[in-house]
C-alpha cells in the first residue's frame, strides 16, 4: 500500500487488511509522507495488535507513484502481490476468493472485471461492469487496481513519464497482460469498493464516466445478497443510493 498523509482512509484500509480471512499476508506500507502522519499511522497498527505491517520510507527527493509502487514489490517476501488502494476498500473474502482463483486457473495474474463504486458526494454506489458491451474479454476489459499477480521480477510499474504519476497500475496491467497468462475474475465485484472522494488521482469526470457502466436492476437483484453482505464492512454514506443503469434507485442499509 502506497500512501501520503490521508490517515482516515489509511486506518480503514489496514483495519479491512486485519479482517483478510487469507492466513499468510503482510501489508507492506510506502508511504514518504510527513512525520506526524507515519508515527499516527505506526501507533494505530501497534494498538489493533497487528504484527504482519512492514513500513518502508524512501528518503530522498519525492519520488513518483510508480517509483513507491515499485520500492513496496520489491520489499515483499511473499510469492503473491497484491495492490492495495489506501482509499479503496476489500471484502474481507477478497484475498481467499482471488488467489485461489488465480492458482487454479495457473495464472500469472488476475484482474476482477467487475466491482463497487461509490461516489461519496453524492452518496451513491453502483456495481461496475468493465466487460459491458465486450465480445470479448481483454486488458481493456479489467479494473487495474485489482491486481494480484504472482511474484515477477520483469514487470514493473513505469517510474518516468506521465504513467508514472497516473495510470501507472493500468501500464502495469498490459505488461502482464504481454507476458503472462491474465485471468479475468467475474460476478465477485463486491470484493473490491473504488471510491471517489475528492482527492483521487483520477479526475471526478473519471469516477463518472466509469459509473456509466453499471449492472442493470435485473443483475443487481441476482446479486443482492452479496450487495448487502458487503455493505456489511463498508463505510458507506447513510442512507446510500444504489444506481442501476435503469430503473429507478433504492436505498441500500448497512
Amino acid at each position: 500500500m502506497v500512501t501520503l498523509d490521508r490517515l482516515a482512509l489509511v486506518k480503514h484500509s489496514i483495519l479491512l487488511f486485519a479482517q483478510q480471512t487469507y492466513p499468510e499476508r503482510e501489508l507492506i506500507i510506502v508511504t514518504d509522507g510527513k512525520p506526524l502522519f507515519c508515527e499516527a499511522i505506526e501507533r494505530f497498527v501497534q494498538s489493533c495488535g497487528l504484527d504482519n505491517v512492514r513500513f518502508v520510507y524512501p528518503e530522498g527527493p519525492r519520488r513518483t507513484l510508480g517509483q513507491l509502487r515499485n520500492i513496496a514489490m520489491q520489499a515483499t517476501t511473499g510469492e503473491i502481490l497484491c495492490q492495495w488502494d489506501d482509499d479503496d476498500s476489500n471484502h474481507p473474502e477478497r484475498l481467499m476468493v482471488q488467489a485461489q482463483y488465480m492458482l487454479q486457473n495457473n495464472a500469472g495474474a488476475c484482474f476482477l472485471s467487475d466491482h463497487l463504486q461509490l461516489i461519496e458526494e453524492k452518496q451513491a454506489l453502483c456495481w461496475i461492469d468493465w466487460t459491458a458491451g465486450a465480445t470479448s474479454i481483454g486488458p481493456e476489459n479489467l479494473a487495474p487496481g485489482t491486481l494480484m499477480m504472482l511474484r515477477n521480477d520483469h514487470v514493473s510499474y513505469p517510474e518516468e513519464g506521465p504513467l508514472s504519476r497516473q495510470g501507472e497500475d493500468s501500464a502495469l496491467l498490459y505488461a502482464l497482460h504481454r507476458s503472462v497468462d491474465v485471468k479475468p475474475l467475474s460476478g465477485n465485484g463486491h470484493l473490491y469498493l473504488y471510491r471517489f472522494h475528492g482527492r483521487n488521482t483520477f479526475s471526478r469526470e473519471h469516477h463518472y464516466r466509469l459509473s456509466s457502466f453499471r449492472y442493470t436492476s435485473d443483475m443487481l437483484q441476482k446479486n443482492m445478497d452479496k450487495l448487502r453482505d458487503a455493505a456489511r464492512y463498508y463505510a458507506l454514506p447513510q442512507p446510500c443510493y444504489v444506481l442501476p443503469r435503469e430503473g429507478p434507485a433504492f436505498t441500500l442499509e448497512r
